[in-house]
């Protein structure tokens, strides 16, 4: 099982990623660092008899320090006010995990579990390119405890970022493969073969050899395309 241990470990260092970065396979990624010290702040009134205020504060991947009770490190907190009175203020949860979104749209979603009473939520980021602040368009879509709180916000810095599309992705497997490649037929050759040295590097001869390959192949082309 060696080989699988390997292979996750160099696959997970190719595709490091910054902390909230979330990579899109094929199309890009998105990063959100531009919102990690901005302000996410939705005012909800109780237009009935008691006139009561729900304040809802998120910290966009649990960057900045929010202050509510019921859980670590809260992202999401609801503070519930009357007049001048906090009656509550409750976690709704800690940042756990982005996902991008699907069906065709543009934009990432947040999660946030294990909050007050178990409460849970999701922020819903959209990309907007046409926004003129960083954060904007914020609509609370749901307060159902079973559901979770759904937040919807646009943004900027939720639109898709190139990286390199196809070849990008061609030259990490090719990297991810030639490093597995390398370990396991060092390993192979050292720890079974008992090989030392130099000779512990697969196909020795052809490595050795592959710049004398590369420059004929050069001289090849060259020649076929001076006919």
């Amino acid at each position: 099982m060696m080989w699988i241990q390997l292979f996750i470990l160099f696959f997970g260092i190719v595709l490091s990623q910054k902390d909230c970065t979330h990579v899109d396979s094929v199309e890009g990624y998105y990063d959100l660092s531009p919102l990690f010290d901005q302000t996410i702040e939705k005012i909800v009134v109780n237009t009935g008899t008691l006139k009561m205020e729900k304040i809802h504060t998120l910290s966009v991947c649990g960057k900045r320090a929010l202050s509510c009770t019921g859980c670590s490190s809260p992202g999401y907190c609801i503070a519930v006010k009357a007049g001048t009175k906090l009656n509550s203020n409750d976690c709704v949860g800690q940042f756990s995990a982005v996902t991008s979104l699907t069906n065709g749209a543009e934009g990432v979603e947040l999660f946030y579990g294990n909050g007050y009473e178990n409460q849970f939520g999701y922020v819903k980021i959209l990309c907007d390119p046409l926004a003129t602040s960083l954060v904007s368009g914020i609509s609370i879509d749901s307060t159902d405890l079973k559901t979770g709180f759904k937040v919807t916000i646009r943004s900027p810095a939720a639109c898709l970022r190139s990286s390199g599309g196809g070849l990008f992705i061609f030259f990490i497997i090719l990297l991810v493969s030639l490093s597995l490649y390398f370990l396991i037929g060092i390993a192979i050759r050292k720890y079974k073969l008992h090989k030392e040295g130099l000779d512990i590097i697969p196909q020795r001869a052809f490595w050795g050899s592959l710049p004398s390959y590369i420059k004929d192949g050069f001289i090849f082309v060259k020649n076929g395309l001076s006919k």
